[in-house]
């Protein structure tokens, strides 16, 4: 009769060779004992069909049969099963790709013709594809031919504009008003390489940077970069222009897992110096250095980055070690060693929202008797450290309100988004940061504590949009301290082109 209830019995499997019961009975949701429910047993049915896809079985049969006690109001389950045989990659078909190479998604592929079929590499290929950034959409839908134990890989994308001219402005807490002009083609020649050129002008920054990437030196795994930048930046009490460079070199080592090797050369010259209140760490470099610094540096990497899409993760982490070295037997005026680790983690939560967590930790220190130039020190407080902050408030301060940075960092991070126009790619977010800067006295006349501690790590929390435009993505954020000083302004605005962590 109609909404009648009926007990599972016993369940059992037949056929299965490569799965244990024990293995199998794992995926089961429906036990017996339990109140009989189609779709739960309809979902177990689904969960055992994965497993055996994870098998490079994707062709198994599950069938449910059952037999039914009326009397004792029970029902019996035994799911059959035929397992089928191992299953081949056969052709890789790539269509839509009228600019790109078919080498540049080839090789993005975990999955080669001939391969054993795996549904995890199969999903892979799908991430490091869109990774590329080059296509409005990717779709790898497999085929199965018919008698034969073969799958064929039909890759279908649709390209889209890799090349942006733009100009444009915007606010920045840092530079209030700027002005911004970019050329960037992301798939040079449909070849995968980068090259841009960039220009940014605020009230406290000028910028100008050429950088030029390839991401498979030789056709292997091996990425090359080059970086040639020049900049202006106001800072309390001076003015400080660099011109710089750098040449890296970065390599893969398996899925998630590489690392990188990069020489930089900078020379930094301090002007529009005012004669009173000057940072006293400026005065120490001043001493020791002059006016010019030049700063040669090598700097090495290791990074693990599981996440499933860079631009907008929803899940994976990505956890990076940067150790850089300077002076010595390199060359240029300081010779210091500079380490930063930074740690992000991307948990789905529900309805398509995601909970973020990052730890970032920095310490740098000088080698001889010279100071680590203020460049080098780390200023936190702003986008990507305590938002709500302004620049380098949120650190060591000297006695005339001067922000000196620290030789050490530490930041917490917690973001909370979520789907507003998901059209749009458009999202909402709340968030809770709190970090600070430290110094450990050797700059003087700090007002700030010297060393490390949770107790003194500031705090704010805030809300904001997230917009994954044509530019990339777009932030907006409104932050609010916690506990904050009479110095401290009440909140703070952040616009940001770019992903933050």
């Amino acid at each position: 009769r109609e909404g009648e209830q009926f007990t599972t019995g016993s369940i059992t499997f037949k056929g299965n060779v490569l799965l244990t019961d024990s293995e199998l009975e794992k995926e089961l949701k429906l036990k017996t004992g339990d109140i009989f429910s189609r779709d739960v047993l309809r979902q177990d049915v689904a969960s055992i069909m994965d497993r055996y896809d994870g098998l490079a079985r994707p062709f198994a049969n599950v069938v449910p049969l059952f037999n039914i006690d009326q009397e004792r109001k029970t029902v019996a389950i035994s799911i059959e099963i035929q397992e089928g045989g191992e299953v081949h990659i056969g052709r890789i078909n790539i269509s839509g790709n009228s600019k790109t190479r078919d080498k540049v998604i080839r090789r993005e592929m975990r999955l080669n013709e001939g391969d054993i079929y795996s549904k995890k590499a199969l999903k892979r290929s799908y991430e490091r594809i869109n990774n590329l950034n080059f296509f409005e959409t990717v779709d790898v839908v497999p085929e199965r031919r018919l008698q034969e134990p073969v799958m064929d890989l039909n890759v279908k994308v649709k390209e889209k504009m890799t090349g942006t001219l733009s100009v444009g402005g915007g606010y920045s807490s840092v530079d209030k008003l700027v002005g911004i002009a970019e050329v960037t083609q992301g798939n040079l020649g449909g070849r995968g390489q980068l090259l841009k050129f960039k220009t940014q002008w605020g009230g406290k920054s000028r910028i100008f940077t050429v950088s030029f990437m390839e991401p498979y030196l030789f056709d292997e795994p091996i990425w090359g970069r080059v970086d040639v930048y020049r900049q202006m930046q106001t800072y309390d009490g001076y003015r400080l222009y660099s011109d710089g460079g750098a040449l890296g070199a970065g390599k893969s080592f398996d899925e998630y897992l590489s690392a990188s090797l990069r020489y930089s050369l900078d020379q930094s010259v301090a002007k529009d110096i005012t004669a009173v209140g000057l940072p006293y760490v400026l005065q120490q470099q001043l001493t020791h250095y002059g006016t010019a610094v030049t700063t040669s540096s090598l700097t090495a990497s290791i990074t693990r980055d599981s996440r499933d899409f860079y631009l907008d993760p929803k899940t994976g982490s990505r956890n990076a070690l940067f150790v850089e070295y300077a002076g010595g037997p390199l060359g240029g005026d300081p010779e210091f060693l500079k380490s930063v680790a930074d740690s992000a983690w991307y948990y789905p939560v529900f309805w398509d929202t995601v909970f973020m967590a990052r730890g970032r930790i920095g310490m740098v220190g000088s080698l001889n008797d010279k100071p680590v130039p203020i460049g080098e020190r780390f200023f936190v407080g702003g986008s990507g450290t305590v938002r709500g902050f302004r620049y380098g408030t949120a650190g060591p301060v000297d006695p005339l309100g001067n922000r000196v940075g620290g030789n050490k960092e530490l930041i917490f991070n917690l973001e909370y988004s979520f789907p507003l126009v998901p059209a749009a790619r458009l999202k909402g977010l709340i968030f809770y940061d709190m970090g600070r800067a430290f110094d450990d006295g050797t700059s003087g006349k700090s007002t700030e504590p010297n060393r490390i501690s949770f107790s003194d790590l500031k705090q704010s929390y805030g809300w904001g949009f997230w917009w994954l435009s044509p530019l990339g993505p777009l932030r907006f954020e409104w932050g609010y301290i916690i506990n904050r000083r009479p110095e401290d302004q009440a909140s703070q605005f952040e616009f940001n082109i770019g992903t933050l962590f």
